[in-house]
């Protein structure tokens, strides 16, 4: 009978065990038929229900899956051209733009950076055969992805981003006042209690998020290096909060009265005419799977936020 086991990474932590597992298949509803069907199983647990919250370094072991698995559909590619940094037979890193997300969700299930990817790999093929998402980016972001291209490297580089040994640095466009020049953010993620598609900043409950960040420039706005020692979802966007009134072009968290400061009518114009959030994911360093030596990768700050910074 075929076995597979996928690894939860922090990333995927909190999840539900349908939710996770949809991740690394085709479908949700194809995981929970699976799990429903008894071929899912964690740990030494005799019998999971997909309600089961996931873990980070739980093992999902998958038997005999290919039986469910032909009904279902697979992705379908996306002719979009993607910014490939580095690509051999392990993993591939990718310099994803803003404005394109992903991984397939409601309202984008064929326009993502997976269907892309699976049309330069083989228009052919189906998510099975697709890059393994190990992280995200949020819709508006760009910067560096890495995927994994097997089940060995997608596990082993997995373990990275568990022990959080996998290095993420950020650069962020930021609205002034800056209260700090160099310094370490420390608080706890947890979601809204109202609107469930944005996280606070709490000092006690939710979870461990931590970032270093570092002023670079200051002018009308400010540069700020972020890196991200955790991968909470939105940790510099909420983080930049504690030394700015935000990331330009973050409508959900920077400060509303922020761009009401911006005097200079050029750059305002340009804020306002953004469309994205000025947040870039510049470099990226970890273990490579296969030969076990550490690579460091970077993407180029895209122009139109360097432009933020000419006034």
């Amino acid at each position: 009978m075929n076995k597979k086991e996928f690894a939860i990474t922090k990333e995927l932590a909190g999840l539900r065990l349908d939710q996770a597992l949809a991740r690394f298949l085709d479908s949700r509803m194809q995981a929970v038929r699976l799990i429903q069907a008894g071929l899912v199983q964690i740990a030494d647990q005799s019998k999971v229900k997909p309600s089961y919250r996931v873990e980070a370094g739980d093992i999902i072991t998958l038997e005999g899956g290919e039986v469910i698995k032909e009904k279902e559909d697979p992705l379908k590619p996306y002719d979009f051209p993607v910014p490939i940094v580095h690509e051999d037979e392990f993993l591939m890193v990718v310099n994803k733009p803003a404005g394109l997300v992903v991984h397939p969700s409601p309202g984008h299930y064929h326009d993502t950076l997976v269907n892309a990817l699976i049309h330069k790999l083989n228009p052919d093929v189906g998510s099975s055969n697709g890059p393994g998402l190990l992280h995200r980016l949020d819709k508006d972001v760009s910067g560096l992805l890495v995927l994994s291209k097997t089940q060995t490297s997608h596990t082993f580089l997995a373990k990275q981003f568990l022990n959080r040994s996998i290095k993420k640095m950020y650069w962020a466009v930021c609205y002034k006042p800056i209260r700090f020049k160099e310094g370490r953010v420390e608080s706890y993620l947890k979601r809204h209690p109202t609107d469930r598609k944005k996280f606070i900043s709490h000092p006690k409950e939710g979870r461990r998020s931590v970032t270093l960040f570092k002023v670079l420039e200051k002018k009308e706005l400010a540069l700020i290096q972020c890196q991200l020692l955790t991968g909470r979802t939105h940790q510099a966007r909420i983080h930049s909060l504690e030394i700015s009134q935000g990331i330009v072009g973050d409508t959900v968290y920077a400060h509303s009265q922020a761009v009401q400061s911006i005097k200079e009518s050029h750059l305002l114009k340009k804020i306002r005419e953004l469309n994205r959030i000025a947040l870039h994911a510049i470099s990226l360093s970890f273990i490579h799977p296969n030969t076990k030596k550490e690579i460091t990768f970077h993407a180029p700050f895209p122009k139109i936020l360097k432009d933020l910074l000419e006034y």
